[in-house]
């Protein structure tokens, strides 16, 4: 695997229906009980009814099997699971 970023931090890309916004005003996302950054936020280009969230994985997250949550103004996302490897 290869990571060409400059600070050597993994992204994560989420997509999700129905988020219908192109900023991170109000949103948050939790990986493993961990807020990590959002990057970016806007549609699957061709696919407007989808979002695609870019996060960055800090060294706190957890690794193994980790529930995942993005909330929207108070309004939490069904659970979803990623695996995170050392």
């Amino acid at each position: 695997m290869f990571n060409f970023s400059s600070d050597q931090r993994t992204r994560l890309v989420l997509f999700t229906s129905s988020l219908g916004q192109s900023n991170s005003t109000g949103l948050t996302v939790q990986i493993g009980g961990v807020s990590v950054p959002i990057e970016n936020v806007g549609p699957v280009p061709g696919q407007p009814q989808f979002s695609q969230i870019v996060v960055m994985l800090l060294p706190s997250v957890p690794t193994g099997t980790q529930n995942v949550s993005v909330t929207l103004n108070s309004a939490t996302s069904n659970i979803g699971t990623v695996s995170i490897i050392p």
